[in-house]
């Protein structure tokens, strides 16, 4: 079974976020989420589980604190979203 890219957007952001949330820089908490993602696969790969969806604006907060005005492709391949997704979302949040 091939894990839907939905699932790896939450896993990664939940472990970004956890990381963060100890204090460890964002560029490191997202390469910790894809140590993770590469044991996920290793030990659960083939297997059905559910994992449920993570808060959108969590993830829409974490993505606006890693952007810098200067490293638009970085974020964006680090969450795994395009140009356009980070420019509606930043759009939303200067409405906010």
């Amino acid at each position: 079974m091939k894990i839907s890219r939905d699932i790896l957007d939450s896993l990664h952001t939940t472990v970004t976020s956890a990381a963060m949330k100890r204090g460890v820089d964002w560029r490191e908490a997202v390469q910790i989420a894809y140590d993770v993602e590469e044991r996920l696969r290793a030990e659960w790969g083939g297997q059905r589980h559910y994992v449920p969806v993570p808060d959108v604006l969590e993830r829409h907060r974490l993505i606006m604190e890693a952007f810098d005005g200067t490293n638009r492709d970085e974020v964006c391949r680090n969450f795994g979203i395009s140009r356009r997704t980070l420019r509606r979302i930043r759009a939303q949040f200067r409405e906010s």
